[in-house]
């Protein structure tokens, strides 16, 4: 093995709030689509040996500046490899494979009316050891220097995941072909930092560009009240000895990039004598939401107190006479609307410990809106459904200042009592119950 000094690196990094990212992404095809058709399919790695047992299918068009950018298929299109075959329908914009069978060298891609590109190859040719030529002595130098990169990969580099729940910072690989040393994590959102690293030979030039970051947004906010509301790598054998070494120096950009939706990158590795590497890769970020509407059931505790008229025997025994009545009556099972905070920032896809930390929240009850309010705290085992419970502060009825009117007494004078309500004790109670987020009671509410 040769001495490994190491290769070129670029600090990128997502802060703030699904994201999404997946293994398969190591192991993109593109479709690029204009006009309504589709224009190209482009691989994104080094064919391997063996196909790889996943392989990510993106939808986009390709942008003024050379860029890629996420687009919908203009039309259903058969993706087969194989003996498997599957759909991507129409508007899609991604489709993953699993289970690409070992014996698949080529994806195709139908329409409607036929292929609709060339087909992408799987697998990598076996090379010819009986007449060496310049090009595969150039894949001998080749075959050294990914060796190289994948045992100082293996051995030496630094690969610790840094940070938590609040945020963590991942170190991603690419080899000397611009390929992922390995499968990106399986779930990367929106408060997760990235340092993009590529181990390259000493006598390449290494770039990167950042096609498409989307700003992360402040405050994110999960449902909508009107939701809320209806409760109601292979090596490969040399021809010659090489002397390859590798490198890794930082290269000079932004420290950190707050990234939310899509981050669409290329890695260009250009040799003297050898065909530039251009690899576009996508970091599919899940959304993080600090905000989320619900609903739920709750049973109210609160007993607060009302004062009405009603009619009763008269106590000379003949005909009925009207009286003051006080209820004091437990509120009861009520529908609640809650907006939660996520103070850990919730990823719905990838539920932590921090999520599962009781969140405060603030209700109220949609039959009696302007009559009071609940807060509370929302234990959430799972996403999307919780265990809550609570104060409940609402108003009680009192007599007015200065009416002579007690409680059981007879009432002759006309019209209604002189009561009115006001925030006291007497409203004050607690309540517990379960609640869901507003796009899974959508989702109930649907199933019929």
């Amino acid at each position: 093995m040769k001495r490994i000094a190491v290769a070129f690196a670029i600090t990128i990094a997502a802060l703030g709030a699904p994201v999404r990212a997946r293994a398969a992404d190591s192991n993109n095809v593109t479709i690029v689509v204009a006009g309504g058709h589709v224009q190209a399919c482009e691989r994104h790695f080094t064919p391997p040996a063996k196909p790889p047992a996943q392989v990510m299918i993106l939808v986009g068009q390709k942008t003024a500046d050379g860029g890629f950018a996420p687009a919908g298929a203009p039309e259903d299109l058969t993706i087969t490899a194989g003996a498997l075959s599957r759909t991507l329908k129409k508007g899609d914009k991604e489709l993953k494979l699993d289970g690409v069978p070992e014996d698949a060298a080529t994806l195709t891609i139908v329409g409607q009316a036929g292929p609709a590109c060339d087909g992408v190859a799987l697998v990598q040719p076996a090379p010819s050891v009986l007449h060496p030529t310049a090009a595969s002595a150039a894949e001998s130098d080749n075959a050294l220097i990914m060796q190289q990169a994948r045992a100082y990969y293996e051995t030496t580099a630094d690969k610790s995941t840094e940070g938590g729940a609040l945020g963590r910072k991942f170190k991603i690989y690419h080899l000397p072909d611009g390929s992922l040393a390995e499968p990106l994590p399986s779930h990367i959102n929106e408060k997760d930092r990235l340092e993009l690293i590529v181990l390259g030979p000493t006598d390449a030039q290494v770039t990167f560009e950042i096609v498409t970051c989307e700003a992360v947004p402040g405050l994110r906010i999960l449902g909508s009240y009107a939701d809320a509301a209806k409760i109601g790598t292979v090596p490969i054998s040399g021809l010659r000895t090489v002397t390859a070494e590798l490198r890794i120096v930082p290269y000079v950009h932004k420290q950190f990039v707050q990234c939310a939706g899509t981050l669409v990158y290329k890695v260009t590795v250009k040799r003297q004598g050898q065909p530039d590497i251009t690899t576009t890769m996508s970091v599919v970020f899940d959304p993080v939401y600090r905000l989320a509407w619900g609903a739920g059931l709750v049973f109210d505790f609160v007993r607060p107190i009302s004062y009405s008229l009603k009619p009763r025997p008269a106590a000379t025994g003949t005909g009925s006479e009207t009286f003051v009545a006080q209820s004091r009556d437990y509120g009861g099972v009520r529908p609640i609307i809650l907006l939660g905070l996520h103070y850990c920032g919730a990823n719905p896809l990838d539920w932590t410990w921090c999520d599962r930390i009781p969140t405060p929240f603030i209700a109220i009850d949609p039959s009696r809106i302007d009559q009071g309010f609940m807060v509370g705290a929302n234990f959430q085992p799972f996403s999307g459904v919780g265990i809550v419970g609570g104060l409940s502060v609402y108003k009680s009825e009192v007599i007015n200042s200065g009416a002579m009117v007690t409680p059981n007494q007879v009432w002759t004078a006309p019209g209604d009592l002189p009561k009115h309500s006001e925030f006291n004790s007497d409203g004050i109670g607690g309540f517990v119950g379960i609640a869901v987020t507003s796009d899974v009671l959508g989702k109930l509410l649907s199933v019929k």
